[in-house]
C-alpha cells in the first residue's frame, strides 16, 4: 500500500500545478511515509524481543501489549482514510 500511494503522489508531483499544491502533497507524502513506513515497521520488527518470537512462541522473550498493536493501526487506518481525501482535496 506505501508504495502505491507513493506513485500516485508522484504523478501528482509531476503535474505542474500552483506552489501551494506541491507543499500540501508533500506533506502528505511525509504522513504517508512515516505512517506506512515507520508505524508499519515498529510494529512488526518492535513489537516482539526476539523477532522470531512471532513465529516461535516456545522461546523466552516478550511482545508489547495488545492495546499498543491496536493503537499502531488506528494510526494506519486513519491515514488510510486521509491520504485519498487529501489527494481529492488538494487540487
Amino acid at each position: 500500500m506505501l508504495f502505491a500511494k507513493l506513485s500516485i503522489a508522484a504523478f501528482l508531483l509531476y503535474l505542474d500545478f500552483a506552489p501551494g499544491y506541491k507543499i500540501a502533497m508533500w506533506i502528505t507524502v511525509a504522513i504517508v511515509v512515516v505512517c506506512n513506513g515507520a508505524v508499519a515497521l515498529t510494529s512488526i520488527f518492535g513489537s516482539c524481543n526476539p523477532i522470531s518470537l512471532h513465529w516461535n512462541m516456545n522461546q523466552p522473550g516478550q511482545c508489547w501489549e495488545p492495546f499498543v498493536s491496536k493503537i499502531c493501526t488506528y494510526v494506519q487506518s486513519g491515514k488510510d482514510v486521509q491520504s485519498p481525501a487529501a489527494y481529492e482535496n488538494i487540487g
